[in-house]
């Protein structure tokens, strides 16, 4: 009867962790989108003239990494 009961518990524990797993990862999934997002709105910008603020994708990745680490509190 003990055995049961342990084999329960473990099997509980083993569930809850994971659960906390997949919502660990499905949080950095969209935390992934939403950085993703806001690359894509970054590299669309364009001045009043027409010419585009960044040089190429990498410089937009750059300056939203910057905001990522100062949102961060790095």
């Amino acid at each position: 009867m003990s055995l049961i009961l342990i084999i329960a518990i473990v099997g509980m524990a083993v569930a809850g962790v994971v659960a906390l797993s997949l919502g660990t990862a499905l949080r950095r999934s969209k935390s992934q989108d939403d950085d993703e997002a806001r690359v894509a709105r970054l590299g669309a910008m364009k001045s009043p003239t027409g010419k585009p603020f960044f040089a190429d994708r990498k410089a937009a990745l750059d300056l939203s990494d910057e905001i990522h680490d100062v949102e961060r509190g790095a």
